[in-house]
């Protein structure tokens, strides 16, 4: 009975780290796609903005409450600044 465990395992085994790959990447997906979308918002922010914008990323500030906070992207520019929060979301979207 054992070698047939044994033969199974020494044939599948690459079955076994695939599920577990696959488990990983799936508890991983929602980091990496916001990751991904706060990735191409800088891109686009340097490629299509002139030089009159400072792009500032991933800023960490003190706050009363919770001790810190965390920005996606402050946009300083002569015409305000301008603070953006990233969410890489797919479909609708409904407010209230």
């Amino acid at each position: 009975m054992e070698t047939i465990f044994g033969q199974l395992f020494s044939t599948f085994w690459w079955m076994i780290l695939l599920f577990v790959g696959l488990g990983l990447f799936k508890a991983f997906t929602p980091f990496l796609k916001g990751k991904f979308g706060e990735f191409a918002v800088s891109v686009h922010a340097k490629k299509y903005l002139t030089k009159d914008y400072i792009l500032l990323n991933n800023c960490t500030l003190p706050d009363e409450q919770s001790g810190t906070t965390q920005i996606d992207h402050i946009l300083l520019s002569p015409y305000g600044i301008f603070i953006i929060e990233t969410k890489n979301y797919k479909g609708w979207i409904f407010w209230g």
